[in-house]
């Protein structure tokens, strides 16, 4: 400043003798197309310490206005070099220029890392606002809004990176779940096909077979032959849901797998069976009938059907489904003893635990 000074009276007294060599500010301008008077005066000002001019040079240099920029990065270096007290209004907004986060509506400053634009900030607003500029207390207080909200947004992030964390942790966790438990049903199923140990807890834990069905069942691989109490223990088994013992006649084919139906009486003195009662559909899936005639099936009521009859008149069918595991337990039945009960009673736990 005390250089400066002697040049200015050197030019007062001897103004012949001074011609101002261009300064950094002039020399840039006179690159510049279109630059109106007023901006080339102050930038000659700026060069020779004015801090207004610099100010305001900056703001040129800001919003492109007056011929410059806009060039952020060259109002910051102006701001900086005019900052040379702390209640300038040029330290502020250089202050502003540096804010990472945009809080200013300016680019954000990506000249320095997130901790040391702050930390620079903070001492120019700091500095300013206890040298009485208000002007640098208001952005102090901006900074403090902008701080509590990065804060407020890390920690949002940091939550919702934890969150997903989690759930890619449950979701590990249920695909080890459910890889264990099909290992399990696969070696459980194995035993019921080959073994000669079959572990019912574990089968009905697994696949819900009632304890004293599955037991049955074992006492009927083991052994060869069913018992009164497994039998009993089966056939409450399946009347619970709903699956029952029907005969009948066959009337007619209506569809693959569909058939009219009636129940059969029987007439103990002359020791026959007839069709008695009203009609009904069967629905089969593992059986085929290809003529009419008596049926024996295991079934179970799943639903009815309005029919209309030749008589003009429509009457309620029930319909009647067939039932595997009630076949399947007839087979049991019918396989008396030895290897074929062994087979059979196989075949219906496997049934069991597989639907």
């Amino acid at each position: 400043m005390y250089s400066r000074l002697v040049f200015v009276l050197f030019c007062v007294f001897f103004v012949e003798s001074c011609q101002r060599e261009p300064g950094p500010e002039q020399a840039r301008i006179a690159e510049l197309d279109e630059v109106e008077t007023e901006a080339v005066k102050i930038a000659n000002d700026c060069d020779f310490g004015e801090p207004n001019a610099c100010f305001q040079l900056a703001l040129y240099w800001i919003d492109g206005s007056q011929g410059f920029g806009p060039d952020l990065e060259r109002a910051r270096e102006i701001l900086n070099n005019a900052c040379d007290s702390p209640e300038k209004e040029s330290c502020v907004l250089y202050g502003q220029l540096l804010d990472p986060w945009g809080s200013w509506e300016y680019a954000p400053y990506s000249g320095m890392t997130e901790e040391e634009a702050v930390e620079k900030m903070r001492e120019l607003f700091s500095a300013g606002c206890s040298a009485g500029n208000e002007t640098a207390c208001a952005a102090n207080t901006t900074l403090d809004a902008a701080e509590t909200i990065r804060e407020e947004q890390a920690a949002e992030q940091r939550r919702q990176e934890e969150e997903q964390r989690r759930q890619e942790e449950e979701q590990r966790r249920q695909e080890a779940e459910r890889r264990r438990r099909r290992a399990e049903r696969r070696n459980l199923l194995s035993s019921i096909r080959n073994s000669s140990s079959i572990d019912c807890r574990s089968i009905n834990s697994t696949f819900h077979v009632p304890s004293n069905v599955c037991d049955a069942l074992v006492e009927a691989i083991d052994e060869g032959r069913t018992s009164s109490d497994g039998r009993d223990d089966v056939r409450s088994y399946l009347r619970g849901r709903g699956v029952r013992h029907l005969r009948g006649y066959i009337i007619a084919q209506i569809d693959d797998g569909l058939y009219e139906a009636v129940r059969r009486s029987r007439d103990s003195y002359w020791d026959i069976s007839y069709p008695s009662g009203q009609h009904f559909l069967l629905l089969t899936g593992r059986t085929t009938y290809s003529t009419r005639g008596r049926f024996d099936m295991w079934v179970y009521e799943s639903g009815t059907h309005r029919v209309p009859l030749n008589s003009g008149f429509t009457e309620t069918w029930k319909i009647f489904r067939e039932e595997n595991k009630g076949q399947l337990w007839q087979e049991v039945r019918d396989a008396r003893a030895g290897d074929a009960t062994r087979r059979a009673a196989r075949n219906l736990l496997l049934y069991l635990a597989e639907h």
